[in-house]
């Protein structure tokens, strides 16, 4: 949900607001915040006949969240698709990641790179490396500090990958059990 919280936060609304002021502070945006992005961007005309969540929920709290307002909505959460590769594909993905500092261009090192070393073919900003942390939170790296710190960043996504199983292995919610998923 990076992307619609990113949106919140240059569409000014008042949840984006307050994202961003956590986010300038370099800390994480509440659980709360994040579910008021969410059901924000839920009412879009675009998600009316459906919606996929992607990188969402990311916490247990979130999860819950999410299964409360799908309730109080009366909208059945339809399935979950859970995409497996292997760890190494995964830490390779996420070192790879990188965005452009200033148009927020994204692409890969490996998979998408661009024209010139760690600069957007956009624009010519600094490129950064984007690690997405399942809390949430964010962490940028210029790109030759993410290349630096490459053990230490698949170290995080270790414990990334950690806080998915304990996500996955939590009890069903109450709609699950009822079956009415």
């Amino acid at each position: 949900m990076s992307r619609a919280t990113r949106e919140a936060v240059r569409g000014g609304s008042p949840l984006g607001l307050e994202a961003k002021r956590y986010m300038e502070q370099g800390l994480l945006v509440p659980d709360d915040v994040v579910i008021g992005i969410v059901a924000e961007r839920l009412d879009a005309a675009d998600c009316q006949g459906g919606f996929l969540l992607d990188g969402f929920p990311r916490t247990v709290a979130q999860a819950k969240a999410l299964d409360a307002l799908l309730a109080r909505r009366g909208q059945p959460l339809g399935s979950v698709l859970l995409i497996a590769l292997p760890r190494e594909a995964a830490l390779e993905r996420l070192a790879g990641r990188r965005v452009c500092e200033q148009c927020g261009a994204m692409f890969h090192s490996s998979f998408d790179p661009p024209a010139q070393a760690d600069r957007c073919d956009r624009c010519g900003a600094q490129a950064y490396l984007r690690v997405v942390l399942m809390s949430g939170g964010e962490l940028l790296f210029c790109a030759h500090h993410g290349r630096k710190f490459e053990p230490e960043l698949k170290k995080i996504a270790a414990e990334i990958q950690d806080e998915t199983e304990r996500l996955t292995a939590t009890p069903a919610s109450a709609s699950e059990r009822s079956g009415k998923v």
